[in-house]
């Protein structure tokens, strides 16, 4: 296991087997969650599988961790982790702008996470209106859409790392991970 990026051998076979050379899943999932058109082929591909109980475990972990009592020792994770840094010292309106817009995130994320087993269910908006914005004086909506759509992208980036190539081992694998996390 490399405690750095939070991830098992097992974990790493699950994604190699899922992702290894495999874009077009990687874009279908980002074109759900960001909710850019998805094709009945893309829904079919994802509902097929995220049938993988497993799979969908891990995503909802690399997506939406939550405190778990057997992770090892220095690599706890929670979705509120890293809030602190945004609030510690801050105005009450800054730690009401950064909580708020944290939480509508959160939302979108668990939103997005629930079509990997429903692609046709409840979509996220990820469209911003700066005239309808003039009502949001903390621009929750704008910072919690660009949070969002930022967090899609750096986990399926990590997910298509991880995945690799596929003349690649798990073993070699992992000691790409280990060289590249230690820089």
């Amino acid at each position: 296991m490399d405690e750095r990026l939070n991830i098992n051998e097992r974990e790493i076979t699950l994604i190699k087997k899922t992702f290894c050379e495999n874009e077009y899943l990687l874009k279908a999932i980002r074109a759900l969650f960001l909710n850019l058109g998805v094709t009945d082929e893309e829904k079919t591909a994802i509902k097929a599988t995220f049938s993988d109980k497993e799979l969908l475990a891990l995503m909802h972990k690399k997506f939406y961790p939550q405190l778990d009592k057997d992770a090892s020792i220095g690599t706890t994770m929670d979705v509120w982790m890293g809030v602190e840094q945004m609030v510690f010292g801050k105005g009450i309106s800054e730690i009401y702008q950064a909580v708020q817009y944290k939480d509508e995130a959160l939302k979108m994320t668990k939103k997005a996470l629930a079509l990997l087993e429903n692609p046709d269910g409840e979509k996220i908006d990820v469209t911003f209106d700066p005239a309808l914005s003039v009502k949001d004086d903390y621009q929750i909506r704008l910072l919690a859409r660009n949070q969002f759509i930022k967090h899609v992208e750096s986990q399926l980036m990590f997910l298509m790392i991880i995945a690799g190539k596929k003349d690649e081992t798990v073993e070699q694998t992992t000691q790409r991970l280990t060289k590249n996390s230690s820089k």
